[in-house]
């Protein structure tokens, strides 16, 4: 009730934004999450931040 602040967590793992969601979002009142698409992606060198968004399945 009355939260409506969201943080954008992506490139986090699982494991640390579910850590970081019970320790300190979650009692500080935060909204939600955003994280990286959850999809199997291309692999393009030099790693460019959109490679997130070029998927090869849903895996």
């Amino acid at each position: 009730p009355g939260r409506s602040t969201a943080i954008h967590l992506f490139e986090w793992k699982w494991t640390d934004i579910a850590a970081e969601c019970e320790r300190f979002l979650g009692p500080y009142g935060y909204a939600g999450v955003q994280v990286s698409p959850p999809n199997e992606h291309a692999l393009i060198d030099g790693r460019p931040w959109w490679q997130r968004y070029q998927p090869v399945s849903y895996k």
